[in-house]
Formats: C-alpha cells, structure tokens, sequence
C-alpha cells in the first residue's frame, strides 16, 4: 500500500500535534519542516550563546488551565504512555492564584479561597470577582455587568459582540467604573499578554468565561517545570521520530506549488544547512543561513546580509499540506508570488490583514534565593517595562539554588528603542519595586532579547477575530489545510494550538478513511445550562 506524503509547515505546537495524530496511521508518510534548529515555536527554549556559562533563555512562560486545556494535556499523557519519557511528571503542582501590582505599589490577588472552591460554577466566579482586592465596594459592584455578559455569550463559538470593540471601549460600554475597568484589565495581561487598546474586547469575554466562569476549578493552573525544549519539545520530538515522522530542520518554506485549481503538488523550501552559522547579537542563538539576509529563526532580527552562495529552492511533492505558519508568514510566501493561484480566493486574501506581534523577554539571575512561593505577578505596561514577572526558581528544579526572574512585556515595539544596559537597569529597577525582598540583591546575570514581528504569533486587533478570521482550516484548495493558534475557536495559547493541530490531522484522515484523533470537549458546570 502506498503511502500518502504529508508535509506539515512548522514545527510548533500545531504542527507536532498533528504530526502526533497523523503518526497513529500507517497511512501516512509525514515530514515536518521547521526553519529553525529546533522545533517548538513560540513554545521553546534556546541556549543563549552570548552566554559563557552556556544557560537558556526561553519564550513566554505559559499558563496551563486543567480544565480547559484538556486536549494538550491528553496529548502528554498519550506521549508519556507510549515513549520513553513522562512528560506529565514535568508539570508543577496546581496554583490557584496570581498576583497583581498596579502603579500606585499596592499589590492585590486573584485567587480560588475555600469558600470559592466549593461553590458551584458560575457563583464561585462571583465569589472570585468580589475577593479581588484591587477594586472598592462600587467597582466591585460595576463588575457585575462583565461578569453577566461573560455568563450569557462566554459559551457561544461565535463572538458575542462587535469585535469592533477593543477591550477598554467594551468595558466602557458596559458601563463598567474607571477603576473597575483597570483592575479587569490587570487580568488581561496575565492571561493574555495584551494590552486593554490592543484586546479584542468580546473575544476576552469569552477567555474570560473559559478561563474563571466555567468550572469551579478553572482559575487553578500548571507550568512547566523545565525550560521548554528539554522539558516538553525535545521529548515529544524523539517520540514522533520513533513513530516514523521525519524532521528537516533549518528549512524554510519559501513556496507552494500548484497542482490544478483546487489542489497544492507541494512546497519549495531552502534548506539552510549548507549554508555558514551565526550567533544572533539580540537572542544569542545559533543558526545556519544559506540566503544573503541573515534572519534569525528565534527572534526574527535581521543580523546583516552576507552573499553566500544561494542555493537553490528545492520543491518537495506531497499528497497534502499543513501549513501552521502564522497568517502573516503564509501571506509573507503567497505575496512572493504575484501570479500565486491563492491570491484568486478571498480565503488567503484575507490573511494580509494580519500582522505580527513583538515581545521582549528576559531573565535576571539573583546571587541567592530571595523568593519561596509561586508568584507570577501581572502588571501594567502604562507603568512598568513588563506586564509579567516571576520567579522561576520555584517552580523549576534546575534554579532552585538561586532565584532567577522571566520578564515579559508585550509592548516590545517600544522597548526596542531602549539602550539595551539602560533597559535591563530598569526591569531590575522595577524587579525590586514589585518584589522588595531583592532590595538588596546582586544581580549575577542578565540576559534579554526581543522578538520580532516575522517569527511571532499575530497582533491581536478589533475585527480580526470575526471578520477577517478564515470560516474553518479547510482551505479552498482541497488538500491545503490551516493550523495554528490563530484558526481556531478558542484562540488561546497552547491549547488553542493543538487543537488546530488535532483537527487538521482529522481534516485529512477523514479525506482518506482514517479514524480520527479523539477530541476532548472541557468539562462545564451543571448551572451554567440556566443561563
């Protein structure tokens, strides 16, 4: 029996559940191409070469909410049933709080108490709303409304308002207090990552009934408890390899063939390996190029031009494709192409109304340990260099000697323009003002990047979510298939991801008579059917 050739574009969370769910046929012949050295996308980690002392530096730490992210998490226990490591065993206990510091010192918390923990859902979200200790008795009160809202669309796949509305315009028409507002938008960041001018307001509503309203355990949350490549990726690539997927590493996709109207013969892609290896001067790095711009594929900087020799694209045949680039890097090849036969549907159109985002992280080693409880700490930007800051030394064993900060700021188009010392002399500035018992501390290491536009996921903008959105992952051309955070419903960090993944396998096992992978529903509580 013949197999089908299946390449899938990007070696994310997307694409490695796919690749999971396609790996259990013996149907398929899978190959996963990843421009960088390692997969992983937005969920890796890389050793920072401008470091002597060889240590990691790693994307945004992910929050990881058992009751939502049901499918991420049965992929793990599958990985870990039929592999060779437990990659449950590297998930933290279960917190259930995180904290908040707003501009004016006062530190406040959102947290599941006893009282709240035995309530049923919806009301143990009331219960949460009300012990929040950022707002007074009126702005508690005013957060009702969001909190109604939340109950009566947060369940509903399509989005319950004009996506017109950014989060603080959609606050405001709800007739939310000034404060009420601030505090709720402290959330965002913590969830999220975005800013209330940049956050799709009913889209948030809906993250926010998932994430606190619909089950009475769904504020707890994990982390992973390693960097993310050895911890998580690395694993699971050794896994699919066993499975018989093929990886190529360092090759860029750089075309889609066409094979009549309606259906793709394969992809071209520029393998980098035969090209020279750089250090990226922003993230630190290492990777080969084989093209004249020098593009790094962790941060996306633009480190100079060398005239190597090019060599040429090579095109590899496939039965179909997966393609989980982000809609801005799938428009980014289809825009090369000015005669490119997607450009004849509105569906790829309506990707070149997506941008990319730009973070700044970095992370900041102490000479001692100076923290001993969970504490990953939202903030607001308007005031602070980052919306996020944490001690990893509690929850990763390979710190635990000495505390180590990860600092995340969502507003890296603006951190940017800072001199990189003057920058990293103001996160630990501001390290000490939200956590005073560093007062004192000697700064061992500091290493800080920023990530570029090309190699993240989209910006988040009114009316992308609805209106510029592609109706499902099935594309007009029959075996071209979309995956990725961004496509699906839930549009929610990890889970968001691999359930575009698990679905796009599907897609095409159901194209070829194959079983589907199983797709898991989140558990809801019982009173929510009321509203």
């Amino acid at each position: 029996m013949s197999k089908k050739r299946v390449v899938i574009v990007g070696g994310g969370l997307a694409g490695l559940s796919a690749a999971t769910a396609l790996s259990q046929s013996e149907k398929f012949e899978i190959t996963v191409f990843e421009r960088a050295p390692t997969a992983g996308g937005c969920t890796s980690s890389w050793r920072d070469h401008r470091d002597a002392g060889g240590d990691e530096i790693q994307y945004p730490m992910h929050m990881i909410f058992p009751t939502l992210y049901v499918n991420f998490l049965y992929l793990l226990k599958f990985i870990s049933l039929y592999g060779s490591a437990d990659l449950t065993a590297n998930l933290t206990p279960k917190f259930d709080r995180f904290f908040f510091f707003d501009e004016n010192g006062r530190k406040s918390s959102l947290a599941l108490s006893p009282l709240a923990k035995k309530l049923p859902a919806p009301f143990h979200g009331l219960k949460i709303l009300w012990d929040f200790d950022s707002c007074g008795f009126l702005d508690k009160i005013s957060t009702l409304r969001f909190f109604l809202f939340c109950l009566r669309h947060g369940g509903k796949d399509l989005p319950p308002a004009s996506d017109q509305y950014n989060f603080y315009g959609f606050c405001k028409k709800l007739g939310m207090t000034e404060e009420a507002v601030k505090a709720m938008a402290r959330i965002t960041y913590s969830i999220t990552n975005l800013p209330p001018s940049e956050q799709v307001g009913p889209k948030f509503a809906k993250l926010f009934y998932e994430v606190i309203l619909s089950h009475s355990d769904a504020l707890g949350y994990q982390m992973i408890n390693d960097n993310y490549t050895p911890g998580l990726i690395a694993p699971w690539v050794i896994f699919l390899k066993n499975f018989g997927v093929k990886f190529l590493f360092n090759h860029e996709a750089v075309g889609i063939g066409q094979n009549g109207k309606y259906r793709t013969s394969g992809i071209s892609a520029i393998d980098h390996n035969c090209g020279p290896w750089f250090v990226c001067k922003n993230c630190g790095a290492r990777f080969p190029n084989a093209t004249p711009k020098i593009s790094c594929p962790k941060c996306g900087l633009i480190n100079g031009y060398f005239p190597p020799p090019q060599p040429s694209p090579k095109f590899f045949e496939a039965d179909y494709v997966i393609s989980c680039l982000q809609p801005h890097q799938l428009a980014e090849i289809i825009l090369a192409d000015e005669y490119h036969p997607f450009r004849q549907f509105g569906y790829f159109r309506k990707l070149g109304k997506y941008k990319g985002a730009s973070l700044t992280i970095s992370r900041i080693w102490l000479d001692k340990k100076y923290t001993y409880e969970d504490n990953l700490t939202g903030l607001d930007r308007h005031y602070f260099p980052f919306n996020g800051i944490m001690d990893i030394s509690n929850i990763m064993r390979r710190y635990a000697e000495q505390s180590v900060f990860d600092t995340l700021s969502d507003d890296g188009d603006n951190l940017k323009m800072w001199p990189a010392e003057a920058l990293k002399n103001k996160l630990v500035q501001d390290m000490r003002r939200v956590f005073p018992e560093t007062q004192k501390a000697r700064v061992e290491k500091h290493l800080l990047a920023h990530i570029w536009p090309g190699v993240l996921y989209h910006k988040a903008a009114p009316e992308i979510s609805s209106l510029y959105r592609p109706e499902n992952q099935q594309s007009p051309v029959d075996n071209f298939i979309l995956a990725g955070d961004w496509i699906s419903k839930l549009e929610i960090g990890m889970e968001g991801a691999v359930l575009s993944g698990l679905n796009a396998a599907n897609i095409l096992s159901c194209k070829e008579g194959q079983s589907a992978w199983p797709i898991i529903k989140p558990k809801r509580g019982n009173l929510l059917r009321l509203f």
